[in-house]
């Protein structure tokens, strides 16, 4: 397993009572030298499996999942649900909360991943300056992933759509701002460092930095925002100074929204404002869904970590949540000795909705659901060999699914 050090590790609060929850993002090499490497927009949040039983996003099969995608070239974020390590709170009884959690921390991937600006968009100049708009509007590729019970939270989100028009209402939710502040705040981060490293790239040896970075770069450090620990006078100097740009950067983007994309999946003009506390979103990132499940639960066992069924499809009707994984590319991957799903069940779940898949493609179009079974494989993945075949089959995926669609 690679050693890849988290570019941002930060907290930001659920959308649906303010819970803190731990994050990180990881960047790709495209990110970590973008004068070599032009940055593509492709995300992937990967959930782990139940915290009560020692989930949370240090486990190893989430771990060898975030390593492939990043040599895939993805910006990729986990984090913790709550009551999970170092996130706030308790697991919920219905898991409605993780539910919550998991869409708070995608809305803040993808609007950090919206304001991105690669190198060559603009001169070194305009990324350094303060009123600087950061809303390019190239559509992101998403999988929405999850290992275990993460994957079960995954099976019940809405769409992709609904998840980010919820960030519209900020009026109304301090923690949805929060979530949007701290997407700006890292983007622009980001930025600032894309252009120290390409200026760094086209300076003579001997002559100085036109302008000192806030931070170091984050490709060799992970950059702490949130959290209980006490910042350093310095870091607080740094925040503040940041802060202040951030304010005025989304101030000025009230005034500079751009058209949306034509034919693109989601769409709106670009921009946000800030009003006070209160940041009002103008505008919504394109993005292109995938969903990635690994080793998923089914009734029984779904049923007894989300203590009946009737919980958890409060949430959405059945055939909602069965549309978003057969109207969208979907990899499903697991073993023929899983402990808490029979590979029987599993097999012919994903039949089903392969079928389904095939019924809302059409006459001329194919199933978007595929599925992988590894034979020997259990629930937990320690087997020889089976690591390998499953980011294998990951790796294949992106390659033919994923990729080709950008």
């Amino acid at each position: 397993m690679a050693d890849n050090i988290p570019a941002y590790c930060f907290t930001i609060p659920s959308v649906s009572d303010s819970t803190i929850l731990d994050c990180r993002i990881y960047h790709p090499v495209s990110f970590q030298d973008p004068t070599t490497h032009q940055p593509n927009k492709k995300a992937a949040l990967i959930a782990h499996p139940y915290a009560p039983l020692g989930g949370c996003m240090d486990d190893p099969v989430v771990m060898t999942v975030v390593d492939r995608l990043l040599e895939l070239d993805f910006v990729v974020g986990t984090f913790n649900f709550r009551g999970a390590a170092n996130s706030q709170g308790n697991t919920s009884w219905a898991g409605r909360g993780e539910r919550d959690d998991y869409m708070s921390v995608a809305g803040h991937l993808l609007f950090y991943l919206n304001q991105i600006r690669k190198p060559n968009d603009v001169d070194n100049d305009h990324v350094l300056d303060d009123d600087t708009e950061l809303t390019p509007s190239e559509p992101i590729t998403l999988v929405l992933g999850g290992y275990s019970y993460g994957s079960l939270i995954v099976t019940h989100l809405p769409p992709t759509a609904e998840i980010l028009t919820t960030f519209r209402q900020t009026r109304s939710s301090h923690s949805m701002s929060e979530i949007l502040l701290r997407a700006k705040e890292l983007a622009l981060q980001t930025n600032l460092s894309f252009s120290d490293q390409t200026e760094a790239r086209g300076r003579l040896p001997d002559q100085p930095p036109r302008r000192r970075h806030l931070r170091q770069s984050s490709s060799q450090h992970s950059i702490v925002y949130g959290g209980s620990d006490s910042p350093s006078p310095a870091d607080r100097h740094s925040t503040d100074q940041m802060s202040a740009r951030l304010k005025h950067a989304m101030h000025r983007s009230h005034n500079h929204s751009r058209p949306s994309m034509p034919n693109s999946p989601l769409g709106s003009k670009e921009g946000s404002t800030s009003q006070g506390n209160e940041t009002v979103l103008e505008s919504l990132p394109h993005v292109w869904t995938h969903y990635l499940l690994i080793s998923p639960l089914l009734p029984p066992i779904s049923n007894l970590l989300s203590f009946s069924t009737s919980n958890l499809l409060f949430w959405r009707h059945a055939d909602s949540k069965e549309d978003s994984l057969t109207r969208h590319p979907t990899l499903v991957i697991y073993g023929t000795k899983d402990m808490f799903t029979s590979s029987h069940k599993l097999d012919a779940w994903c039949k089903k909705m392969d079928g389904l898949s095939s019924q809302a493609a059409g006459v001329k179009g194919k199933s978007l659901f595929r599925w992988k079974k590894i034979e020997g494989a259990g629930h937990f993945w320690r087997e020889h060999g089976v690591e390998a075949q499953l980011t294998n089959s990951l790796r294949e995926w992106v390659h033919e699914v994923v990729v080709p669609e950008q």
